[in-house]
């Protein structure tokens, strides 16, 4: 144990010296550079990037030894907002919607076996992102969950036409008509590429529009007022906090037996 420690304590010691004589070799070719050469030549400008670079690598790198702990976990330590970004992952914040629109999202949401879609009704968003959708429907084998409000519940629909000023039935007919015209065309070309739509109707007001993929978890606040304005959408990565804690909220969600229920897309004629 003993001996280990010292092999470790020369090793050390060893790396510091090399970083050490990167350093001092680099500060050489970066004084040879200003006092000896054409400073409007490309070798010039070649010469002091390379030993710049080399440089600052090398300071950091001595930093890093000599404090026994990375400089990232430093900055971490010292700058809350950074911590929280890290335990949660957190990828982006944005104001235009669901950003499908990054190429590795896009090709996350395109790929996935599952993708779940939650939202009180969901029609403007899919509407927005039907060619994709289409796409996304033509992958073989994989599966993609619709969790949308209970048109047959009474009160959750009169609290929704309340609370965003729309008159009984309203969204009792939107959701009804997304139904008919969108979701069962949908699936009836899907089951012929051999991907599954799976349709649910939630019982309980969504406080959150959410959108998993296998690396993404998305999720959008509905704003308390009544109206429609501009809200956070907020995109966590599969590793962190948030991901997890989504994932698991979906997951209780779909074995619940009381607040949602399944709808059969192959007999429904609404």
């Amino acid at each position: 144990m003993k001996n280990g420690t010292i092999l470790k304590q020369i090793r050390k010691i060893k790396v510091i010296n090399i970083q050490l004589i990167l350093i001092l070799i680099s500060l050489i070719l970066i004084f040879f550079a200003i006092g000896c050469m054409d400073s409007k030549s490309v070798l010039y400008n070649v010469s002091l990037s390379v030993a710049a670079s080399i440089c600052a690598s090398a300071i950091v790198s001595l930093i890093d030894r000599l404090h026994n702990v990375s400089l990232e976990d430093e900055i971490v330590e010292h700058f809350n907002a950074l911590k929280i970004y890290q335990e949660n992952k957190l990828s982006c914040i944005s104001y235009s919607g669901f950003p499908l629109s990054n190429e590795d999202i896009r090709r996350d949401f395109l790929e996935s076996d599952c993708v779940v879609l939650i939202m009180n009704d969901g029609k403007k968003f899919l509407s927005n992102n039907m060619s994709m959708f289409q796409e996304r429907f033509q992958e073989y084998g994989k599966k993609t969950i619709l969790i949308i409000a209970d048109y047959d519940c009474e009160k959750l629909m009169c609290a929704l036409n309340e609370k965003n000023g729309h008159p009984t039935g309203y969204y009792e007919n939107k959701i009804e008509e997304w139904i008919r015209y969108q979701i069962k065309p949908a699936y009836d070309n899907a089951k012929k590429c051999g991907h599954e739509i799976i349709l649910m109707l939630n019982q309980h007001y969504n406080t959150l529009a959410t959108l998993q993929t296998e690396k993404y978890s998305m999720f959008s606040v509905y704003r308390v007022s009544s109206g429609i304005t501009d809200v956070p959408h907020f995109v966590f990565q599969r590793g962190g906090r948030e991901y997890d804690e989504i994932e698991k909220d979906i997951d209780r969600l779909l074995k619940s037996k009381t607040q949602i229920k399944l709808v059969d897309l192959e007999h429904w004629e609404g």
